[in-house]
């Protein structure tokens, strides 16, 4: 259940809305609903690499983990590595203005027109470091744990490290087949993948039967 809860947990926290007047931060109990027009429906657990739904609108914010590791001999020591994949539409424009895309202005009302490069950096500030993200993780495994043994165990054994960015990736243009669009259609969103070195989870051998849970 690992690897579920985190996911999901990642996502009902970036789905948050940050209050009018704070930005995100290590320290927030707040995401980045307030840069999509449906946080829902336009920040999700998706495949690798991140692909937009279909009918997602100017920016799309993608949760996926591209790999899972275990280094222990004597119990399992899970790390999670976690990738969040941001997309912005690239509305038909001179390559001459695409800087508009990128670095955007703050002064903008949506956040697309404040550029990818924000939106990226507003994802990295709510998630680095980011321990009350891993509470609301390990409380989705309390839940999943003690449904599991129908309330005989209400503490799952909980990740003690949280995710740590790691490398915030470039910006780069997909063609129309990245939002399901026209594929022939060669510039139709910019794209920018944020790479969080893993959370880790440690559990002991247990005699139990919901070792390894």
């Amino acid at each position: 259940m690992s690897q579920h809860c985190l996911l999901a947990g990642t996502r009902d926290f970036l789905r948050q809305p940050c209050p009018p007047g704070q930005i995100p931060s290590a320290l927030g109990n707040f995401g980045v609903g307030h840069l999509v027009q449906n946080p829902k429906a336009e920040i999700d657990v998706r495949p690798p690499p991140g692909r937009p739904i279909n009918m997602a609108g100017e920016v799309y914010i993608a949760i996926w983990v591209p790999s899972w590791v275990q280094n222990s001999t004597e119990g399992l020591n899970e790390e999670f590595q976690m990738h969040v994949t941001v997309s912005v539409r690239a509305p038909r424009k001179p390559d001459d203005r695409y800087a508009d895309l990128i670095i955007g202005s703050p002064f903008q009302p949506k956040p697309a027109q404040r550029g990818i490069l924000f939106i990226a950096r507003q994802c990295a500030l709510a998630m680095h470091l980011n321990y009350n993200l891993l509470a609301l993780v390990n409380t989705y495994m309390n839940r999943e744990i003690a449904d599991l043994t129908a309330g005989a165990q209400t503490a799952a054994t909980p990740f003690v490290e949280p995710l740590f960015m790691s490398d915030g990736g470039q910006t780069e243009e997909r063609g129309g087949s990245w939002f399901k669009g026209t594929p022939k259609e060669q510039s139709a969103a910019l794209v920018q993948t944020l790479t969080f070195r893993p959370a880790r989870r440690v559990q002991e051998i247990n005699p139990t039967p919901y070792f390894a849970t």
